[in-house]
Protein backbone atom coordinates (compact mmCIF):
# COMPACT_ATOMS: atom_id res chain seq x y z
CA UNK A 1 0.00 0.00 0.00
CA UNK A 2 1.44 3.98 -0.64
CA UNK A 3 2.99 6.07 1.92
CA UNK A 4 0.63 8.97 2.76
CA UNK A 5 1.69 12.27 3.30
CA UNK A 6 0.13 15.41 3.61
CA UNK A 7 1.89 18.87 3.35
CA UNK A 8 -0.44 21.53 4.27
CA UNK A 9 -0.50 25.02 3.28
CA UNK A 10 -1.05 27.07 7.14
CA UNK A 11 -1.49 30.52 5.18
CA UNK A 12 -4.28 29.10 2.71
CA UNK A 13 -7.60 30.43 2.52
CA UNK A 14 -9.59 27.77 4.98
CA UNK A 15 -6.42 26.71 6.93
CA UNK A 16 -5.88 29.54 9.04
CA UNK A 17 -8.87 29.05 11.56
CA UNK A 18 -7.09 25.06 11.91
CA UNK A 19 -10.89 24.00 11.59
CA UNK A 20 -12.36 20.60 13.18
CA UNK A 21 -8.90 20.32 15.15
CA UNK A 22 -7.28 19.48 11.57
CA UNK A 23 -3.71 19.65 12.98
CA UNK A 24 -3.86 17.45 15.81
CA UNK A 25 -5.67 15.06 14.21
CA UNK A 26 -3.32 14.95 11.22
CA UNK A 27 -0.58 14.74 13.24
CA UNK A 28 -2.64 11.89 15.11
CA UNK A 29 -3.00 10.06 11.95
CA UNK A 30 0.65 10.83 10.20
CA UNK A 31 3.09 11.78 12.64
CA UNK A 32 6.21 13.16 10.77
CA UNK A 33 4.69 12.39 7.77
CA UNK A 34 2.68 15.77 8.09
CA UNK A 35 4.00 19.32 7.77
CA UNK A 36 3.29 22.57 7.13
CA UNK A 37 5.03 25.20 4.67
CA UNK A 38 4.52 27.60 1.95
CA UNK A 39 8.01 28.65 1.15
CA UNK A 40 9.59 26.76 -2.17
CA UNK A 41 12.14 26.18 -0.46
CA UNK A 42 11.01 24.42 2.68
CA UNK A 43 8.37 22.70 0.20
CA UNK A 44 11.75 21.27 -1.96
CA UNK A 45 13.55 19.64 0.98
CA UNK A 46 10.41 18.06 2.43
CA UNK A 47 9.67 16.62 -0.96
CA UNK A 48 13.07 15.09 -0.77
CA UNK A 49 12.63 13.88 2.33
CA UNK A 50 8.96 12.25 1.42
CA UNK A 51 10.73 10.95 -1.86
CA UNK A 52 13.52 9.47 0.24
CA UNK A 53 11.01 7.95 2.55
CA UNK A 54 9.08 6.51 -0.23
CA UNK A 55 6.02 8.66 -0.35
CA UNK A 56 3.25 7.24 -2.82
CA UNK A 57 0.07 9.29 -1.85
CA UNK A 58 0.70 13.22 -1.30
CA UNK A 59 -1.51 15.18 -0.23
CA UNK A 60 -2.04 18.62 -0.57
CA UNK A 61 -3.79 21.11 1.63
CA UNK A 62 -3.67 24.10 -0.07
CA UNK A 63 -4.83 26.31 -3.11
CA UNK A 64 -3.70 26.37 -7.13
CA UNK A 65 -1.02 28.31 -5.50
CA UNK A 66 0.96 25.67 -3.28
CA UNK A 67 -0.37 23.14 -5.83
CA UNK A 68 1.77 24.73 -8.11
CA UNK A 69 4.87 25.10 -6.02
CA UNK A 70 4.83 21.69 -5.36
CA UNK A 71 4.60 20.60 -8.57
CA UNK A 72 7.43 22.63 -9.78
CA UNK A 73 9.06 21.17 -6.97
CA UNK A 74 8.23 17.46 -7.42
CA UNK A 75 10.73 16.33 -10.47
CA UNK A 76 13.79 17.23 -8.56
CA UNK A 77 12.54 15.56 -5.75
CA UNK A 78 10.71 12.18 -7.32
CA UNK A 79 12.39 12.10 -10.65
CA UNK A 80 10.70 10.09 -12.86
CA UNK A 81 8.25 8.01 -9.97
CA UNK A 82 6.37 10.91 -9.08
CA UNK A 83 3.66 9.96 -6.41
CA UNK A 84 0.03 9.86 -6.61
CA UNK A 85 -1.79 12.97 -5.57
CA UNK A 86 -5.09 14.10 -3.61
CA UNK A 87 -6.35 17.97 -2.96
CA UNK A 88 -7.71 19.37 -0.20
CA UNK A 89 -8.64 22.37 -1.81
CA UNK A 90 -8.38 25.27 0.63
CA UNK A 91 -7.51 27.88 -0.90
CA UNK A 92 -8.39 31.28 -2.89
CA UNK A 93 -8.83 29.40 -6.07
CA UNK A 94 -9.32 25.40 -6.41
CA UNK A 95 -9.43 24.75 -9.93
CA UNK A 96 -7.24 22.11 -9.90
CA UNK A 97 -9.38 20.46 -7.43
CA UNK A 98 -13.00 21.29 -9.25
CA UNK A 99 -11.54 19.52 -12.07
CA UNK A 100 -10.14 16.25 -10.84
CA UNK A 101 -12.52 16.00 -8.42
CA UNK A 102 -11.41 16.34 -4.80
CA UNK A 103 -13.75 19.12 -3.92
CA UNK A 104 -14.13 18.87 0.09
CA UNK A 105 -11.33 19.87 2.58
CA UNK A 106 -10.75 18.84 6.09
CA UNK A 107 -10.16 16.31 8.20
CA UNK A 108 -12.94 13.84 7.22
CA UNK A 109 -11.42 14.02 3.90
CA UNK A 110 -7.75 13.18 5.81
CA UNK A 111 -9.43 10.28 7.33
CA UNK A 112 -10.64 9.14 4.07
CA UNK A 113 -7.29 9.31 2.37
CA UNK A 114 -5.85 7.49 5.29
CA UNK A 115 -8.15 4.66 4.69
CA UNK A 116 -7.69 4.71 1.22
CA UNK A 117 -3.88 4.34 1.65
CA UNK A 118 -4.21 1.34 3.80
CA UNK A 119 -6.80 -0.07 1.28
CA UNK A 120 -9.64 -0.14 4.28
CA UNK A 121 -11.28 1.17 1.38
CA UNK A 122 -11.39 2.29 -2.54
CA UNK A 123 -10.46 5.60 -4.45
CA UNK A 124 -13.62 7.39 -5.43
CA UNK A 125 -11.73 7.55 -8.98
CA UNK A 126 -8.42 8.70 -10.31
CA UNK A 127 -7.92 11.18 -13.16
CA UNK A 128 -5.27 11.88 -15.26
CA UNK A 129 -3.87 15.33 -15.94
CA UNK A 130 -0.58 16.44 -17.71
CA UNK A 131 1.40 19.33 -15.98
CA UNK A 132 2.08 22.89 -17.38
CA UNK A 133 5.18 23.32 -17.78
CA UNK A 134 6.87 27.04 -18.52
CA UNK A 135 10.27 27.14 -19.43
CA UNK A 136 12.56 30.29 -20.15
CA UNK A 137 15.19 29.00 -23.03
CA UNK A 138 17.15 32.25 -21.84
CA UNK A 139 17.09 30.58 -18.46
CA UNK A 140 15.72 34.11 -17.31
CA UNK A 141 13.83 31.73 -14.66
CA UNK A 142 13.70 28.10 -13.69
CA UNK A 143 10.93 26.03 -14.97
CA UNK A 144 7.60 26.29 -13.56
CA UNK A 145 4.68 24.05 -13.40
CA UNK A 146 1.31 24.43 -13.14
CA UNK A 147 -2.02 23.65 -15.02
CA UNK A 148 -3.44 27.40 -16.11
CA UNK A 149 -1.49 30.42 -17.56
CA UNK A 150 -3.15 33.44 -18.73
CA UNK A 151 -1.74 36.80 -20.03
CA UNK A 152 -2.36 40.28 -21.45
CA UNK A 153 -6.05 41.44 -20.14
CA UNK A 154 -6.16 38.27 -17.84
CA UNK A 155 -2.83 39.58 -15.82
CA UNK A 156 -4.62 42.89 -15.96
CA UNK A 157 -7.29 41.28 -14.50
CA UNK A 158 -5.92 39.09 -11.94
CA UNK A 159 -3.97 42.55 -10.75
CA UNK A 160 -7.52 44.68 -10.42
CA UNK A 161 -8.98 41.35 -8.41
CA UNK A 162 -5.86 41.40 -6.05
CA UNK A 163 -6.38 44.83 -5.75
CA UNK A 164 -9.92 44.97 -4.31
CA UNK A 165 -10.88 43.89 -0.74
CA UNK A 166 -13.21 40.79 -2.24
CA UNK A 167 -10.74 38.75 -2.90
CA UNK A 168 -9.32 38.26 0.40
CA UNK A 169 -12.53 36.82 1.41
CA UNK A 170 -14.23 34.57 -1.48
CA UNK A 171 -13.28 30.51 -2.47
CA UNK A 172 -12.95 28.30 -4.81
CA UNK A 173 -12.71 30.08 -8.36
CA UNK A 174 -13.98 33.89 -7.83
CA UNK A 175 -10.56 35.11 -8.30
CA UNK A 176 -10.02 33.46 -12.06
CA UNK A 177 -13.52 34.22 -13.47
CA UNK A 178 -13.35 37.70 -11.76
CA UNK A 179 -10.28 38.26 -13.60
CA UNK A 180 -12.25 37.30 -16.87
CA UNK A 181 -15.38 39.37 -16.33
CA UNK A 182 -12.67 42.24 -15.24
CA UNK A 183 -11.27 41.69 -18.45
CA UNK A 184 -14.30 42.67 -20.36
CA UNK A 185 -15.63 45.22 -18.01
CA UNK A 186 -13.00 47.47 -17.84
CA UNK A 187 -12.46 47.06 -21.52
CA UNK A 188 -15.90 48.40 -21.85
CA UNK A 189 -15.78 51.09 -19.50
CA UNK A 190 -13.59 53.45 -21.41
CA UNK A 191 -9.96 51.72 -20.54
CA UNK A 192 -8.84 51.61 -23.82
CA UNK A 193 -5.51 50.06 -23.49
CA UNK A 194 -7.46 46.64 -22.26
CA UNK A 195 -8.96 46.57 -25.85
CA UNK A 196 -5.73 47.12 -27.32
CA UNK A 197 -4.28 44.45 -25.99
CA UNK A 198 -0.61 43.38 -25.61
CA UNK A 199 1.96 42.33 -28.42
CA UNK A 200 2.84 38.57 -28.09
CA UNK A 201 3.60 35.68 -31.03
CA UNK A 202 2.23 32.32 -30.28
CA UNK A 203 3.11 28.98 -32.60
CA UNK A 204 1.38 26.10 -31.16
CA UNK A 205 2.97 22.72 -32.16
CA UNK A 206 2.08 18.96 -32.00
CA UNK A 207 4.69 16.35 -32.17
CA UNK A 208 6.68 18.69 -33.55
CA UNK A 209 4.82 19.79 -36.12
CA UNK A 210 3.32 23.59 -36.48
CA UNK A 211 -0.67 23.03 -35.28
CA UNK A 212 -0.84 26.99 -37.05
CA UNK A 213 1.31 29.72 -38.51
CA UNK A 214 3.04 31.39 -36.06
CA UNK A 215 1.18 34.56 -35.04
CA UNK A 216 2.59 38.06 -34.40
CA UNK A 217 -0.18 40.71 -33.25
CA UNK A 218 -1.72 42.55 -30.02
CA UNK A 219 -3.78 40.42 -28.13
CA UNK A 220 -6.43 41.28 -26.13
CA UNK A 221 -6.14 37.45 -23.74
CA UNK A 222 -4.32 34.29 -23.96
CA UNK A 223 -5.48 31.37 -21.75
CA UNK A 224 -3.43 28.17 -21.81
CA UNK A 225 -4.52 25.07 -19.84
CA UNK A 226 -4.24 20.86 -18.98
CA UNK A 227 -7.41 20.85 -17.40
CA UNK A 228 -10.82 19.74 -18.64
CA UNK A 229 -12.94 21.45 -17.03
CA UNK A 230 -13.22 25.03 -15.14
CA UNK A 231 -16.05 26.20 -12.54
CA UNK A 232 -19.97 27.27 -12.91
CA UNK A 233 -19.69 25.79 -16.63
CA UNK A 234 -16.80 28.09 -18.03
CA UNK A 235 -15.12 26.63 -20.74
CA UNK A 236 -13.34 29.29 -23.33
CA UNK A 237 -11.82 26.95 -25.55
CA UNK A 238 -12.94 24.81 -28.45
CA UNK A 239 -11.62 23.56 -31.80
CA UNK A 240 -9.43 20.56 -32.35
CA UNK A 241 -8.81 18.98 -28.71
CA UNK A 242 -6.32 16.03 -29.09
CA UNK A 243 -3.40 17.40 -27.24
CA UNK A 244 -2.94 18.40 -23.55
CA UNK A 245 -2.74 21.74 -23.65
CA UNK A 246 -5.97 24.07 -24.43
CA UNK A 247 -5.63 27.89 -25.59
CA UNK A 248 -7.43 30.70 -26.45
CA UNK A 249 -6.56 33.72 -28.22
CA UNK A 250 -7.93 36.68 -28.54
CA UNK A 251 -6.60 39.58 -31.19
CA UNK A 252 -7.18 43.17 -29.70
CA UNK A 253 -10.59 45.26 -30.41
CA UNK A 254 -12.35 41.76 -30.96
CA UNK A 255 -15.59 41.93 -32.25
CA UNK A 256 -18.98 40.82 -30.36
CA UNK A 257 -16.62 40.40 -27.44
CA UNK A 258 -19.64 39.82 -25.14
CA UNK A 259 -21.65 37.51 -26.85
CA UNK A 260 -18.48 35.72 -26.63
CA UNK A 261 -18.30 35.89 -23.19
CA UNK A 262 -22.28 35.01 -22.61
CA UNK A 263 -21.05 31.71 -25.05
CA UNK A 264 -18.13 30.58 -23.04
CA UNK A 265 -19.91 31.24 -19.82
CA UNK A 266 -22.47 28.03 -21.04
CA UNK A 267 -19.53 25.97 -22.24
CA UNK A 268 -20.41 26.63 -25.71
CA UNK A 269 -18.82 28.03 -28.49
CA UNK A 270 -21.23 28.70 -32.16
CA UNK A 271 -20.28 28.73 -35.43
CA UNK A 272 -19.98 32.52 -35.19
CA UNK A 273 -16.88 32.31 -32.82
CA UNK A 274 -15.53 29.18 -34.60
CA UNK A 275 -15.26 30.93 -37.73
CA UNK A 276 -14.44 34.67 -36.30
CA UNK A 277 -10.82 35.77 -37.80
CA UNK A 278 -10.49 37.11 -34.20
CA UNK A 279 -11.04 34.65 -32.04
CA UNK A 280 -8.95 31.35 -31.92
CA UNK A 281 -8.92 28.13 -29.67
CA UNK A 282 -7.29 24.56 -30.28
CA UNK A 283 -5.12 22.23 -28.38
CA UNK A 284 -1.26 21.44 -28.67
CA UNK A 285 1.58 19.72 -26.55
CA UNK A 286 3.99 23.12 -26.88
CA UNK A 287 3.57 26.34 -27.73
CA UNK A 288 6.38 29.06 -28.24
CA UNK A 289 5.61 32.77 -26.54
CA UNK A 290 7.18 35.80 -27.09
CA UNK A 291 5.58 38.43 -25.32
CA UNK A 292 6.88 41.56 -23.26
CA UNK A 293 4.75 41.69 -20.34
CA UNK A 294 4.22 39.73 -17.35
CA UNK A 295 1.85 36.55 -17.04
CA UNK A 296 0.28 34.41 -14.44
CA UNK A 297 0.99 30.66 -13.46
CA UNK A 298 -1.86 29.50 -11.45
CA UNK A 299 -2.51 33.02 -9.58
CA UNK A 300 1.70 33.68 -9.64
CA UNK A 301 2.99 36.32 -11.79
CA UNK A 302 6.31 36.17 -14.16
CA UNK A 303 8.07 38.23 -16.45
CA UNK A 304 8.83 36.65 -19.75
CA UNK A 305 12.87 37.34 -19.55
CA UNK A 306 14.96 39.49 -21.68
CA UNK A 307 14.15 37.47 -24.51
CA UNK A 308 11.01 38.08 -24.21
CA UNK A 309 10.63 34.09 -24.75
CA UNK A 310 8.93 31.69 -23.51
CA UNK A 311 7.67 27.78 -23.73
CA UNK A 312 4.46 25.62 -22.70
CA UNK A 313 4.87 22.50 -22.42
CA UNK A 314 2.73 19.15 -21.59
CA UNK A 315 4.67 17.71 -18.82
CA UNK A 316 4.42 14.73 -17.30
CA UNK A 317 1.16 13.14 -16.20
CA UNK A 318 -0.06 12.93 -13.18
CA UNK A 319 -2.21 10.72 -11.11
CA UNK A 320 -4.93 12.46 -9.27
CA UNK A 321 -6.84 10.47 -6.30
CA UNK A 322 -10.48 11.40 -5.04
CA UNK A 323 -12.11 10.41 -2.35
Amino acid sequence: MPKLALVRNPNSLRNRANRDGFRQRASDALGDFFVEADAPEDLAAILREFARREVGLLAIDGGDGTIHKILTALPDAFGGQPPQIAILPSGNTNLVASDVGCRKPGAETLMRLVDVASGVEPAKHIRKRASLDVHWPDNANPPARGMFLGAAAFTRGIDFAHGRRYVKSVTHHSAVAGAIFASVAKAYSGRAEWFAGDPMTIAPFVNGVPRSNARTNNRFIFLATTLHRMSFGLWPFWGTLDAPIRYVDVDAHPKRLLGALFSVLRGRAPDWLREASDYHSGSADTILLELNHRFVLDGETFEPGPSGKVELRSGRVLDFVAV
